[in-house]
């Protein structure tokens, strides 16, 4: 985001709507396709990260932010609940539910509670040395880039969280695997 201030310049927009997961973009918003929602919901609960599925899809963090992947997750995560569900429900091309095995229509559990108990206990970072010193991996993002709602939901915080513990187990183990292959 070279404008800063989340703002997309000219030639980041056009990127952006060349990708086939942006239905589209502006300055300022990417709406992403039905069927990249749906995908990425599916696989992050069968255990992906959100980063990773960004960066499969060409929507790098150091392109468009790990508050609006957050966001993203957060605001899927609420359709699903609204609807009663812990996943989304799939849809077909006009907007309709279309019931499916893969849906996963299953009864919400108390999230909140369980937000509450996990973030009791906040997360650390732990960057090993070798990582910051690798050239080749992103820097990390510190607390100041990524602020937390005050007052929001519990759930926010908790994804906020997990994406930044997920962003340095990530680059930790790409640590790992460099040094692997230099021995």
């Amino acid at each position: 985001m070279c404008n800063g201030g989340g703002a997309f310049s000219p030639e980041e927009v056009e990127y952006l709507r060349s990708l086939p997961v942006v239905a589209e973009a502006t300055s300022r918003r990417i709406t992403y396709t039905e069927s990249f929602k749906h995908n990425c919901m599916r696989r992050y609960h069968a255990g992906e990260s959100p980063v990773e599925l960004f960066r499969e899809a060409g929507l790098d963090p150091s392109l468009i932010g790990y508050k609006r992947i957050e966001r993203c997750f957060a605001r899927w995560r609420k359709i699903a609940c609204r609807m009663g569900t812990d996943r989304l429900v799939s849809v077909d091309g006009n907007g309709g539910v279309v019931p499916s095995a893969s849906a996963g229509v299953v009864p919400s559990a108390d999230s909140a509670e369980v937000a509450r108990s996990a973030v009791s206990q906040p997360v650390q970072p732990t960057q090993p040395a070798e990582t910051q010193s690798n050239a080749t991996l992103p820097a990390p993002r510190n607390a100041a880039e990524v602020p937390i709602l005050s007052g929001g939901d519990v759930r926010d915080l908790l994804i906020a969280q997990q994406v930044r513990r997920i962003d340095e187990l990530e680059r930790e183990v790409a640590a790992l695997r460099a040094e692997l292959h230099r021995k």
